[in-house]
């Protein structure tokens, strides 16, 4: 069993780092730097990528925020602090962004699905960092369990470690993504980009039931399901749609 420890921030000299913040950043600085290496690769401007990053996180802080008010309200919480509190949700940011650097890119008259499959392993890593800080501050706090890896929370209650379980689905996501993107050329572009969110669906689906529903922080849930897991039961037949069509011609003559 895992141990109660909660590591909101560090003291480095005068300086003290809020973990989650400190982890969120470090992803976003390995995305960029993994996605400006492929572009260069791939002969896409550095322009386009450094403008889709800066709107992804303008974007995502407002639409987390209005994403977790909208689905947060019918919780007895009010509105000041639903609003100024540090409620985030980090699926309906994503949502927003994409739809966001979607509508750049159509703009630029670029290849959508061609930047897609360029950014999707660096939004791997990104996850994989967010989701390390979510562990070390406790976030997504998990349904009560006996498993012999349930982690303690501060009521005495033992409980799913909810964050470690969608940290090590993205660990696993990125190494499939991975090991796709080697073989990249048998693929029509937009195929990674549509793994990836067939495999994420899929992990987040699942994981969401272990998250508690028992605790005032708990996510709303309707019909018994988070709204992350509702919003995916769209995502996935779209994703496994639009994938079929691309792995239905995969091979590039």
């Amino acid at each position: 069993m895992i141990p109660y420890f909660p590591l909101s921030s560090i003291q480095v000299g005068p300086i003290t780092l809020q973990m989650w913040g400190f982890f969120a950043s470090l992803g976003v600085l390995f995305s960029l730097f993994i996605s400006l290496v492929r572009a260069k690769k791939a002969g896409i401007d550095e322009e386009v990528i450094y403008n889709s990053f800066l709107i992804a996180l303008i974007v995502m802080i407002a639409g987390a925020k209005i994403f977790y008010i909208i689905f947060s309200a019918a919780r007895d919480i009010s509105i000041d602090s639903l609003i100024y509190g540090g409620g985030f949700s980090f699926f309906g940011g994503a949502i927003f962004s994409a739809v966001t650097i979607y509508s750049y890119l159509k703009y630029k008259k670029l290849d959508v699905l061609k930047v897609a499959d360029i950014l999707t392993p660096g939004l791997a890593v990104a996850l994989i960092f967010i989701r390390t800080g979510c562990f070390l501050v406790y976030d997504h706090v998990g349904s009560i369990t006996d498993l012999p890896w349930s982690i303690a929370y501060s009521d005495g209650s033992w409980r799913h470690p909810a964050s470690l379980y969608l940290l090590l689905g993205n660990v696993v996501i990125f190494c499939i993504i991975w090991y796709l993107e080697k073989r990249k050329s048998y693929f029509r572009a937009g195929a990674i980009f549509f793994v990836f969110l067939v495999l994420y669906s899929v992990f987040r689906f699942i994981f969401d039931f272990t998250r508690c529903a028992d605790l005032g922080i708990c996510e709303s849930r309707y019909f018994d399901l988070t709204y992350t897991q509702l919003s995916l039961l769209a995502v996935f037949p779209v994703s496994v749609y639009y994938l079929y069509r691309l792995l239905s011609n995969k091979i590039q003559k």
